[in-house]
């Protein structure tokens, strides 16, 4: 079913969000996000993600799922009846899918795409469907991936984020490797346009952002590719953190992990 969107419901662009909605407020809006349709990756319903952001005063909300588009409908209507301005948005796998590295999964990247009007809308719905259809078969990843040369037939009226620490450029920044971080970045922006990609500040306390947040600042600094702060939202408050843990430990097959820290929740600011 075709969902309606426009630039005044579902823009994706987080210029006109901070101009519409957090210059004169200061508010914070949520751009990468997961819901119960990230299968056992989020205990976040779509229901208490829009109830949160009304809740927290936000005047939009994006629900950035990995690898499918399965709520975004569901999303929409319940954005729209509580006066919320959904964002469709998607986190990717992106990878040379013909040139697969030996490491696997490794040689996947995430990247965060939110689309912009109807047109970007449906480029990201032709990307995650040609990344079931034409990852999947071969075998080579375990889930949908987008192959990084679709990226510039599909990138128009798309806005781009860097995505978590297994982004391609934290990934690089964590390996030492800021000059090819810098160069990927640029890649990224040529793809998307100028003001259309976003280097993502993320803060859980971990260690690593840390060192990943000092290097995007810089790498924004000499390039002019703006930052965008977000929270890689998996449930809706801390104390859903346990219960995020007992279903992380159903997708691993009931392996024991180190457990993340309470940050992951549907934060205020």
């Amino acid at each position: 079913m075709r969902i309606p969107t426009s630039e005044s419901t579902t823009t994706g662009d987080p210029r006109l969000l901070r101009q519409e909605c957090i210059l004169q407020t200061m508010e914070f809006v949520h751009l990468h996000v997961h819901t119960q349709y990230s299968f056992l990756e989020s205990v976040l319903t779509v229901e208490q993600a829009v109830a949160g952001a009304k809740k927290l005063g936000m005047k939009a909300l994006a629900v950035t799922d990995r690898g499918n588009l399965f709520g975004a409908l569901k999303f929409y209507r319940c954005a729209r009846t509580e006066g919320i301005k959904p964002i469709i948005g998607c986190e990717l796998e992106v990878a040379d899918i013909h040139n697969p590295k030996p490491s696997g999964d490794r040689s996947r990247n995430r990247l965060v795409l939110l689309a912009k009007t109807d047109a970007g809308y449906r480029n990201l719905i032709h990307l995650v469907t040609r990344a079931h259809l034409e990852s999947a078969p071969d075998r080579k990843f375990r889930h949908p991936t987008v192959c990084k040369d679709w990226l510039p037939f599909y990138g128009e009226d798309l806005t781009a984020l860097s995505g978590c620490l297994m982004g391609e450029i934290p990934r690089l920044i964590l390996s030492g490797k800021f000059d090819a971080a810098k160069r990927a970045a640029l890649e990224f922006e040529k793809v998307f346009g100028h003001g259309n990609f976003y280097l993502e500040i993320q803060d859980h306390s971990l260690p690593e952002e840390k060192t990943v947040n000092r290097a995007l600042v810089r790498l924004a600094g000499e390039t002019g590719i703006p930052l965008v702060a977000t929270n890689n939202v998996r449930y809706l408050d801390r104390r859903d953190q346990p219960l995020y843990e007992a279903v992380s430990a159903v997708r691993r097959g009931g392996a024991a992990a180190r457990a993340t820290n309470a940050e992951f929740y549907f934060k205020s600011a």
